[in-house]
């Protein structure tokens, strides 16, 4: 009875703090806010996605930007050398662009097909490393491949919001050759290896960090972390825990990430458009409200009626006791 009272009289006093009672850790199923995704429909046109990478042929779209083109109109761009032509994605006003193509640096290459695909790339995998992390990979085949540039296959007249990129190593080459293209872009989510999965100088994340931060992006978290166990050690993943605690065994040896940077609104102060749908796919993708905030009260002095859409914003994350 006490408890119960306790427990209530708490929730009472957190509640004018405007703050959430919370039962258990944070990063427990019964503490999880979802807020409307389609909140910025009504102030944002197309977003123009491209995704490098995409193993669109499976007929699966990634999970990146899966919430996004389901509540928004988008154009997505879908890059594999392997073939597209059973592409099945359904996404109701988003339409999909599949290009069966390499993207690098225009250059003759060699392509090396594994097993697992994922593994499948431009560079070779480090077949050792592979084997240490307790991921047997065969190469099956290489084979010589043309490559373009990013710049050679989207129109001039197309700004891009949004870069997936999960091309093994490749993304900083493939980045440089799209100049153009990632001049106009907001977000990317890029791939970056923290061990060396492949040979032949890939790039490892400190390389890619240093490659966003120079191009006027900021990083601001990881899409997911690829986690292994070392020498035969079984793999087994933690509890969705955003702290690595060691009080149990799980496995900790982090192999790739996937990094999220973005442009602030300052770099599109000219272009309200693009600030509003750079909150819109911080919002959508990864409900990350305090970055859509944060991007819609910097930049709300260039935005039309932005003081009103950041009124309307906070006053949802205010009903849902997240200010």
């Amino acid at each position: 009875m006490y408890k119960t009272l306790i427990k209530s009289l708490t929730k009472k006093v957190l509640s004018k703090l405007r703050l959430k009672y919370i039962p258990k850790a944070l990063v427990s199923e019964d503490y999880q806010v979802k807020l409307p995704s389609d909140f910025f429909s009504k102030y944002t046109k197309n977003l123009n996605i491209i995704d490098l990478g995409s193993e669109c042929y499976s007929g699966e779209m990634d999970a990146s930007y899966k919430n996004l083109i389901s509540h928004y109109s988008c154009n997505v761009y879908c890059f594999d050398i392997q073939d597209n032509k059973t592409l099945k994605i359904l996404a109701p006003g988003s339409n999909f662009i599949s290009i069966q193509e390499a993207v690098f640096d225009g250059t003759e290459t060699n392509f090396y097909d594994c097993n697992p695909p994922a593994a499948s790339g431009i560079y070779p995998p480090n077949k050792p490393v592979w084997d240490r992390i307790g991921l047997p990979l065969e190469i099956k085949k290489v084979k010589r491949i043309k490559t373009k540039k990013l710049d050679d296959l989207i129109p001039k007249n197309v700004s891009i919001d949004f870069i997936k990129l999960d091309i093994q190593g490749a993304e900083i080459t493939a980045l440089t050759n799209g100049a153009d293209v990632l001049k106009n872009v907001s977000f990317v989510q890029a791939e970056g290896d923290f061990i060396e999965l492949f040979e032949g100088g890939a790039p490892l994340f400190p390389e890619v960090f240093n490659f966003m931060k120079s191009k006027g992006f900021t990083f601001f978290s990881f899409g997911s972390l690829g986690l292994f166990s070392l020498a035969g050690v079984k793999r087994i993943l933690g509890n969705g825990s955003p702290e690595f605690y060691h009080n149990h065994f799980w496995s900790k040896q982090i192999g790739f990430s996937l990094g999220i940077f973005y442009r602030g609104p300052e770099y599109f102060k000219n272009d309200p458009a693009k600030i509003l749908n750079s909150a819109a796919i911080a919002h959508a993708s990864y409900n990350a409200y305090d970055l859509a905030r944060l991007i819609l009260t910097d930049g709300v002095k260039y935005i039309p009626n932005g003081k009103k859409i950041l009124d309307e914003y906070e006053s949802l994350l205010r009903k849902n006791n997240l200010i």
